[in-house]
């Protein structure tokens, strides 16, 4: 048992409190989430508007994403596509990368002014 669970699921927790910049829906199956095994399902985000939501689903899943990708994705400045090609995503119907990537599209994109 780790200390996560008795936590609440992570994935809807943290999703449906992000703003989205088009409408949307998709249905995506998270795989090798060791922190939260929990998360280890496939969800369904519908965002349309002010409104979000994310919810457990036994419906067929639009893609697999692993859990760094969609947290990169989460706090906006990384590609889909780039993530899809590094083989962090696989899409498993048509169009899926192209609709995440313009759910999860932020502007500006994040900017870190300091190096290290």
């Amino acid at each position: 048992m780790s200390y996560m669970d008795d936590e609440p699921d992570a994935v809807p927790l943290a999703l449906t409190q992000r703003s989205y910049d088009a409408s949307g829906e998709l249905k995506f199956t998270i795989d090798g989430d060791r922190m939260c095994p929990a998360n280890n399902r496939t969800w369904h985000l519908l965002a349309d508007g002010a409104s979000v939501t994310s919810v457990p689903t036994n419906q067929v899943a639009d893609m697999t994403i692993t859990v760094p990708a969609l947290s990169s994705l989460y706090f906006g400045g990384m590609s889909a596509h780039d993530l899809a090609y590094a083989g962090h995503i696989t899409a498993h119907t048509n169009g899926t990368i192209g609709q995440l990537a313009r759910l999860f599209r932020t502007d500006p994109e994040p900017h870190n002014s300091f190096g290290f």
